[in-house]
């Protein structure tokens, strides 16, 4: 008799004569690193559609995720099921990162299940853990479509008793790319990961093919919606171990550094491959650099009569450690790329501010952002060279031109929305923006 044995996500037949080898985990969710997505992984770009995450060095979340009968045996001849091998995992992926700069970050994850094998049970248990670097590859690039991509390394720390460990060290690397829409960012995956160890019976996931793609839906400024598909093809390509899923997602934020989310996935493409179905729950957040801690005010001295001194002008730059505030708006000619006489005023502050500031500043990104109104490609276009007007015209205020990036936003991250927000407020999408990556010190 011909049987097959189905795991988690994926499944692969054998006969009753196969061979024992090594072993495999049967959970194959990784929980990704970003506060975006369920499944997908995304570029280190985290931010509200509207609300960039700035000033974070720390990113942590748990996030849990069950699943019902991740490996069963099946009879291949009328496809009855003839046993369970593992009854249940309850897993929560406790995460921690470290963001070294924008476009660089160092992550780890370790998965504890609770485990119940068939008429034994339940044990409290490791799965194998894993350390990640994601490095961004258009940080600096005017380009509307980000990149990044991820090596990984697994570490066998997993029960073999309970299928949660491939049995030996797994390397990858995982290709990422993001382009972000109006009300909607698109996400895609694909990487290759090897495990010389990972096979148990006649299943083989010595080389295996991850990929992915799914996007981010706002419904409201704080929440989102994402569907997701999402699996892995063995390689070389062999029936029952071409697992493949769909996640629907719902993503509340509190704030723009944290993500609470809800899920469910199906199995999809091919149903003897994939799992039948999954609920995931995860918390994930940034945690902001803690702000100075304020001076002790020092005591009033006695009251003197004397004149009172003319009024200080308030700047109308602001530096801090994550960007350059503007009170006033850089104004340009409408719908042109011409500098206003008010404009170059602003910018004339902001080069004495930048030179002042110089050592503190690895990176200045001035990023250009339009009104609702108009084509996408227009205002893309439009924001773009506004940007490098801005860039043009620090530079002939003695800013040094390495220093500086352009961005070209358009209407793709506005700060106000029509029916939530007055005429004037919605001008000030009409903004030029300066992000700033400290110096290292």
């Amino acid at each position: 008799m011909k049987k097959k044995i189905v795991l988690a996500l994926a499944l692969c037949s054998l006969t009753t004569t196969g061979a024992l080898a090594n072993t495999i985990s049967a959970q194959l969710y990784r929980s990704p690193f970003n506060l975006n997505y369920g499944m997908l992984e995304s570029p280190l770009n985290d931010n509200l559609l509207d609300n960039k995450v700035t000033d974070a060095s720390v990113f942590v979340s748990a996030n849990y995720n069950y699943a019902k009968d991740p490996i069963i045996v099946k009879d291949l001849s009328n496809g009855n099921r003839i046993s369970s091998l593992v009854g249940s995992y309850n897993t929560v992926d406790l995460s921690a990162g470290y963001l070294f700069q924008p476009n660089l970050a160092l992550f780890a994850q370790l998965p504890i299940s609770r485990a119940k094998l068939p008429g034994a049970s339940s044990g409290t248990v490791l799965g194998d853990s894993r350390l990640d670097l994601k490095y961004g590859l258009s940080d600096e690039k005017d380009s509307a479509v980000s990149f990044a991509v991820m090596p990984e390394v697994t570490f066998p720390t997993g029960s073999k008793t309970y299928f949660l460990t491939d049995n030996g060290v797994t390397a990858g690397v995982l290709l990422i790319a993001e382009k972000s829409f109006d009300s909607l960012r698109v996400a895609a995956n694909l990487g290759y990961r090897y495990s010389g160890s990972a096979d148990y019976l006649n299943i083989n996931y010595h080389n295996r093919i991850p990929y992915g793609i799914g996007g981010e839906i706002r419904l409201a400024r704080k929440w989102s919606l994402s569907p997701e598909f999402s699996g892995f093809f063995a390689a070389p390509l062999a029936n029952h171990q071409n697992p493949g899923e769909f996640y629907l997602g719902l993503n509340h934020h509190p704030r723009s550094d944290i993500a609470l989310m809800a899920g469910a996935s199906v199995g999809t493409t091919d149903r003897q491959a994939s799992l039948n179905y999954r609920g995931v729950l995860a918390l994930r957040m940034y945690l902001t650099k803690p702000a100075k801690a304020a001076e002790a005010p020092k005591p009033e001295p006695a009251p003197v009569v004397a004149q009172a001194p003319a009024p200080v002008a308030k700047p109308r730059v602001i530096f801090t450690n994550s960007k350059i505030e503007t009170l006033d708006i850089v104004n340009f000619e409408n719908d042109k790329d011409v500098l206003t006489a008010s404009g170059k005023t602003v910018l004339d502050d902001v080069s004495k501010v930048v030179l002042e500031n110089r050592a503190a500043i690895s990176h200045l990104s001035i990023e250009g952002h339009t009104s609702l109104s108009g084509s996408q490609q227009h205002n893309d276009d439009l924001s773009l060279r506004r940007a490098k007007r801005v860039k043009e015209y620090l530079a002939a205020k003695g800013v040094d031109t390495n220093l500086m990036g352009v961005k070209g936003y358009g209407k793709q991250r506005p700060k106000y929305l029509p029916g939530k927000s007055t005429k004037e407020e919605l001008e000030l999408n009409r903004r030029v923006e300066f992000i700033i990556t400290p110096a290292h010190k």
